[in-house]
């Protein structure tokens, strides 16, 4: 067979692997972006709760007393609910959050979300309790209700 026999065979295969790269789903779609999430969310006189949930679906959650005292609870969550967060994080733009700071309220709170991201960086954003900001709260109170069905969960 001569050279440009090879030729027509070349389009076909090249034109087969484009087609059904075209039909392939990418694998980041399916993996979340992030490694890990954070909440933390505690005062000296109140107390409060952190919240961490693994890109696999593991989770812990400290309830810390007025006080200090902790109780520890740790869980798994689906793949769905790690999804959901990440999806969260994009719609919410959680990268481009900037919220100024400015002088505390005696005693405000001023809960903090960290993410560690696949590539490593991590992105840390904080506001105090008493400020609105509509993608800081809806990422905040995901993680509570998180927090709250893994305590109620484990009869807590």
């Amino acid at each position: 067979m001569s050279r440009t026999g090879y030729i027509p065979h070349l389009i076909f295969l090249l034109s087969l692997s484009l087609a059904l790269g075209a039909c392939a789903i990418p694998a980041s779609q399916d993996a979340p972006a992030f490694d890990k999430v954070i909440l933390r969310d505690v005062t000296v006189l109140k107390g409060g709760r952190v919240v961490e949930l693994q890109s696999d679906g593991a989770v812990e959650v400290v309830i810390v007393a007025p006080g200090g005292k902790e109780t520890r609870y740790a869980s798994r969550v689906s793949a769905d609910k790690v999804a959901e967060l990440a999806r969260l994080l994009d719609e919410h733009r959680f990268t481009e959050i900037e919220i100024a700071f400015r002088a505390p309220v005696p005693d405000e709170a001023r809960p903090e979300i960290e993410v560690v991201w696949s590539s490593g960086e991590r992105t840390v954003v904080a506001k105090w309790a008493n400020d609105v900001h509509p993608d800081f709260d809806a990422i905040y109170e995901w993680l509570l209700r998180l927090a709250d069905e893994i305590v109620e969960n484990s009869g807590g």
